[in-house]
């Protein structure tokens, strides 16, 4: 009787996701910088996780941070989404000014109505992602992140892989972590299943 319970392992439900969330895949997000930030790997990860989210059905959220317009009456500005990740008609957009996709009410409403699963990737890792995976968690909802298919920035002293491996080390305790071809091997499994 002394053994700990990890909480977030024992309240989560072993389930497949329900809805594939991207995060801010807009050109100038992120620069891309020298191979150790692995920003064309995560793109690559990002590009097959996407596909084999199409071919299997799952529902696509594209979600992305804009800034305020600066006076009454301006636009948004809206930068081009990175090339071959630009949403399909039959895809959500979800617009936000700040980290967590649940900025926007609309992303809570989605979430809540397919049953708070979702898997989440893209730019990036330490702030965009971990902001909505804690407001995630906090609701009740169950994410999985892909965490090769996402990268961080650095910070201070701290190279951008290092910060992503702490990132994912945070995360870890809120979310489920997986790699874009584990993730693909589990819809495959399940999809042949039924």
């Amino acid at each position: 009787m002394n053994s700990v319970v990890s909480f977030p392992g024992f309240t989560r439900p072993k389930s497949r996701a329900s809805l594939f969330v991207l995060v801010d895949l807009q050109q100038g997000r992120l620069q891309p910088r020298p191979a150790e930030t692995g920003f064309s790997n995560a793109l690559t990860n990002c590009s097959i996780a996407l596909a084999n989210a199409r071919d299997a059905g799952i529902p696509i959220a594209f979600t992305r941070q804009i800034s305020a317009p600066a006076s009454f009456g301006a636009r948004a500005g809206l930068p081009p989404w990175i090339a071959g990740f630009e949403p399909r008609r039959s895809d959500m957009v979800f617009d936000r000014e700040h980290p967590s996709c649940y900025a926007n009410p609309e992303f809570l409403h989605i979430v809540n109505r397919i049953g708070g699963n979702c898997v989440i990737a893209g730019l990036s890792g330490d702030s965009s992602c971990l902001a909505t995976i804690l407001d995630g968690y906090h609701r009740g909802h169950c994410f999985t992140y892909m965490a090769d298919a996402s990268i961080s920035n650095p910070c201070q002293q701290l190279s951008a892989a290092t910060v992503h491996d702490v990132v994912i080390g945070i995360i870890s305790q809120y979310a489920v972590i997986t790699s874009t071809h584990a993730w693909i091997r589990r819809i495959s499994h399940f999809m042949a299943s039924q």
